[in-house]
């Protein structure tokens, strides 16, 4: 079942979108940490402002079709508000245990 040939087409939309979005996170990330270290310059934008720019100027030649990108923006925003409604996550932070009652001596 891991045969390319035998992938449902929304198991490749799902597949290609979590590639994008490994790469943009390992690209964010790296932005982050550059950030963080100090190497960025004063005043510099922050890497997500930074990032949305980039992207916009690498897409704009590749991605002129008007209709492409109304249907791609629909797509995008649709599996943004669905995701956002059906995945929760849930705080890694544990809550201490309740300390345990004493009894009261009857």
């Amino acid at each position: 079942m891991d045969d390319p040939a035998h992938i449902l087409p929304l198991e490749t939309v799902v597949a290609v979108l979590l590639a994008s979005v490994e790469q943009l996170r390992g690209v964010l990330d790296y932005m982050e940490d550059y950030e963080r270290g100090g190497s960025s310059a004063p005043g510099a934008d922050p890497p997500h402002v930074v990032l949305h720019r980039l992207l916009v100027d690498i897409l704009e030649p590749v991605l002129t079709d008007e209709d492409v990108m109304t249907a791609t923006e629909r797509t995008l925003a649709t599996v943004t508000r669905t995701v956002g409604a059906e995945l929760f996550l849930v705080s890694r932070r544990r809550r201490p245990a309740p300390a345990p009652r004493r009894r009261r001596p009857l």
